[in-house]
C-alpha cells in the first residue's frame, strides 16, 4: 500500500483538480503501455501505475483557507470596532456544517480508475494570544443556554482565554483532512 502524507483539501474543486491530474497521468501511462509494450500490464503493474498517478495528484491538493467558522460569543459583537470574548469563560467554536463533510470523486482512464476520498477529522482553534492551539475531533457546535459556563461537552469545542490583551488578537480555525484513495488492481493508500 502506497503511503501519502496527510493533505488538506480546500473544496470540492480541488478534489476534482486532483482527479483531473490522475486522469491525465493514467491516460499518458496507458498510451505509453500501448506504444511500447506488446502485452497488457499485469494487475500489479496497473496498481503501481494508479499509485504513481495518485501520488502525482498530491501536488493538486491545496491547503485550505480557513473554514467558515464561528464562535460564541459571536464574532459579530464588537468592542471599539473589534470582536471580543471574555476572559476565564469558555469560548465555543465551530465550523459551518457545509464545511464538515466527506468529499469523494472518481477518475477513470485507459482501464485504470482511482477514487479519492477527503474526510474532515479535526477542527483546530489557534487563539492568537501566544497560547497553544486546541483541537477537537468534530465540527463543534454553537453554545446554548444549557451549556452555561461549563466546559464544552456533547460535541462542542472550546477554549478559555486566561488574560486580557492590550490589543486585538487574530484567532484562526483550521480543518485537518484525511485523504485516502483506492484504485484499480486492488491498490489503495492514505
Amino acid at each position: 500500500m502506497d503511503r501519502m502524507p496527510r493533505a488538506r483539501v480546500r473544496r470540492t474543486q480541488d478534489v476534482r483538480a486532483a482527479l483531473r491530474a490522475i486522469l491525465k497521468h493514467a491516460a499518458a501511462g496507458s498510451a505509453e503501455h500501448t506504444a511500447h509494450a506488446e502485452r497488457l500490464p499485469s494487475p500489479r503493474e496497473q496498481s503501481a501505475a494508479v499509485a504513481r498517478d495518485v501520488g502525482a495528484a498530491r501536488s493538486c491538493i491545496v491547503p485550505p483557507s480557513q473554514p467558515s467558522g464561528h464562535r460564541s460569543p459571536s464574532e459579530a459583537l464588537l468592542y471599539k470596532g473589534y470582536p471580543f470574548t471574555y476572559v476565564n469563560l469558555w469560548l465555543f467554536y465551530w465550523s459551518d456544517p457545509g464545511t464538515w463533510k466527506t468529499l469523494t470523486a472518481t477518475a477513470r482512464a485507459g482501464g485504470n480508475w482511482a477514487t479519492v476520498t477527503a474526510r474532515p477529522v479535526l477542527l483546530t482553534f489557534t487563539p492568537g494570544d501566544g497560547s497553544a492551539s486546541v483541537s477537537c475531533p468534530g465540527p463543534g457546535r454553537p453554545w446554548t443556554d444549557a451549556d452555561g459556563n461549563a466546559r464544552p461537552t456533547s460535541g462542542a469545542c472550546g477554549y478559555q482565554y486566561k488574560r486580557v490583551t492590550s490589543g486585538p488578537v487574530t484567532s484562526t480555525q483550521t480543518i485537518t483532512w484525511r485523504l485516502t484513495w483506492r484504485g484499480s488492481g486492488n491498490s489503495s493508500g492514505t
